[in-house]
């Protein structure tokens, strides 16, 4: 199963945001990320709903710079995750439910990309 939507704001990579001044701009950059996978989870069939999943985001990036996939999942694929087990895909993110892989990062698009692969 995948979700997708088009990315609300630049990823937020933990090097970005471990500068920022105050824990509310994380909050505020991340807050439309959570809304946005939330309500392509409600527009979806939810056909793993309660199953032990693989997530694999796919970021979008406009420039081909050298970045580390992994400086993402602290950040934005963390707040995916939090947002659909708030929105029922799963009881709890713990590794009973969720395996989350490193995010890849795409060059050229706009649009996130969540493949929920059943265990």
């Amino acid at each position: 199963m995948t979700l997708s939507f088009e990315a609300p704001n630049p990823p937020l990579s933990i090097n970005e945001a471990n500068r920022m001044k105050h824990w509310a701009q994380k909050a505020r950059r991340l807050k439309p990320w959570r809304e946005c996978v939330t309500a392509a989870w409600e527009d979806s069939d939810k056909a793993i709903k309660g199953m032990p999943c693989t997530v694999q985001v796919i970021l979008p990036f406009r420039t081909n710079q050298r970045r580390d996939p992994h400086n993402y999942t602290g950040t934005v694929v963390k707040a995916l995750v939090d947002a659909l087990v708030r929105a029922g895909a799963w009881p709890d993110d713990t590794p009973e439910w969720v395996n989350v892989l490193d995010p890849l990062c795409e060059v050229g698009t706009t649009e996130v990309r969540i493949v929920l692969t059943e265990r």
